[in-house]
């Protein structure tokens, strides 16, 4: 919560609601535990995204940026709690992506990670 804290709006799967949610840039969290992001997204690195229930998804980090992925917080003025969406959830506006905002909601948020626990930063493509 000390991390400069950012907004998004977007329309969410579970009830194709548009909401807001806060909290900080992925980059600004990455950059607070240590990593060098410059050198590390130049590199090629991979981010690996995993949640509480054991959901987890690759990611380069380049393209994580490139969306500026949202460790959120709060949703709706809210804070997310565990047994819901939180205590972190990685969150994008997939309207703001080209790539993603033709295709369905379920298809467009994969890299969404609700009740985010580990990030894991890699230089290769993470094994599936």
């Amino acid at each position: 919560n000390s991390l400069e804290q950012h907004q998004l709006k977007t329309t969410l799967e579970f009830d194709n609601a548009e909401h807001q949610l806060q909290g900080p840039l992925l980059e600004n969290v990455l950059q607070a535990s240590g990593v060098d992001v410059g050198k590390a997204m130049a590199q090629g690195h991979w981010l690996t995204l995993q949640g509480i229930d054991g959901y987890r998804t690759p990611i380069p980090l380049a393209q994580a940026l490139r969306w500026r992925m949202l460790v959120a917080t709060q949703m709706d003025g809210t804070p997310l709690a565990i047994g819901g969406l939180g205590p972190l959830w990685t969150i994008y506006a997939t309207q703001n992506i080209d790539e993603l905002k033709q295709l369905p909601l379920k298809q467009s948020l994969v890299a969404a990670v609700w009740g985010l626990y580990y990030i894991q930063i890699s230089a290769q493509q993470p094994a599936s």
